[in-house]
């Protein structure tokens, strides 16, 4: 019988720039809930050298809101929020620039409103920023379970994300 687990796993985000765009991008790093120091201790360490070498900090996403996010991504294109109609009959073709910039759009909005921040004074004037560029918007469905290994490799497959520290 497997161990059942509660609480939320984890996934590493950081913060790029696309163009005049915010954009959140998985880092392809996962921890599952029992793993929860340890997923700190990475987002302090890598987090601080993302920032020495003048890239984002990281930041903590809990399943639940990637899980919210990747099919808000998805529903933005299938009810045709976006500027495309090269696809049949008329409807976003899904793999042009305006598609990709849209899903990026629509998740980054997401996962910028449940990113885990330490509780600071930085962190507010983070969070104002992003407030006033962009909105913040929160989503989350606390009450799933987790993902599991197959769960989190389809999200990475579905974001086209390698993990960063593969083979460390």
């Amino acid at each position: 019988m497997e161990k059942k687990i509660s609480g939320q796993g984890w996934f590493l985000v950081r913060i790029e720039m696309r163009g005049t765009r915010p954009v959140a991008v998985l880092t392809g790093d996962h921890f599952f809930p029992d793993q929860k120091e340890i997923a700190n201790a990475v987002a302090g360490v890598d987090g601080k050298e993302s920032v020495v070498e003048g890239r984002s900090p990281l930041y903590l996403v809990k399943d639940s809101v990637v899980r919210v996010a990747l099919g808000a991504s998805q529903m933005k294109q299938a009810l045709k929020l976006m500027d495309c109609n090269d696809g049949l009959h008329g409807k976003p073709c899904g793999k042009c620039e305006k598609c990709r910039a849209a899903r990026e759009k629509m998740f980054t909005r997401v996962i910028l409103g449940a990113i885990e921040l330490p509780d600071n004074n930085l962190s507010m004037k983070l969070i104002d920023a992003i407030r006033n560029v962009i909105g913040l918007s929160w989503a989350d469905a606390p009450w799933e379970e987790p993902m599991t290994e197959d769960e989190v490799n389809e999200v990475f497959e579905e974001l086209g994300v390698t993990p960063e520290n593969e083979g460390e």
